[in-house]
Parts: structure tokens; C-alpha cells; sequence
């Protein structure tokens, strides 16, 4: 699991291969957005996911990123 915070608006692109270089290639990801109830929904629409990135324009919040 990875936790990301953000304190504004911003896009961001994470390089799935820097943070976990043991990945298999075929572990699929999942992007969430934490509320501040603690409760998680998934992120679908205006995500761009390739084999070794993720990118999004994300609001202020936490997010996580979890392999299946």
C-alpha cells in the first residue's frame, strides 16, 4: 500500500516501478481517495494508468494506491 497527501490541487504522476521495483508486471493497482471519515472510494474517471505509472489530477486529500 501506498499513501500519498496532498495539500492542494495538483496532477500527479507516480512511477509504479521507482516505488515498488519487485512488482510482477501483471499486479493490477487500485487508486483511492480517503475521506476524512476514513472511508475509501475508488478512482476511475481521469485516471491514466500504464504498465509502469499512474497520473491523475488530484484535489487535496489522501490517496492510496493497493496491488490486487
Amino acid at each position: 500500500k501506498i499513501v500519498l497527501k496532498t495539500s492542494k490541487p495538483t496532477a500527479l504522476r507516480i512511477n509504479l516501478n521507482a516505488l515498488q521495483p519487485k512488482r510482477s508486471a501483471n499486479t493490477k493497482q487500485t487508486l483511492s481517495q480517503r475521506a476524512p471519515d476514513g472511508t475509501t472510494r475508488p478512482l476511475e474517471q481521469g485516471v491514466t494508468w500504464t504498465p509502469s505509472s499512474i497520473e491523475w489530477q488530484a484535489d487535496p486529500g489522501e490517496y492510496e494506491i493497493r496491488s490486487q
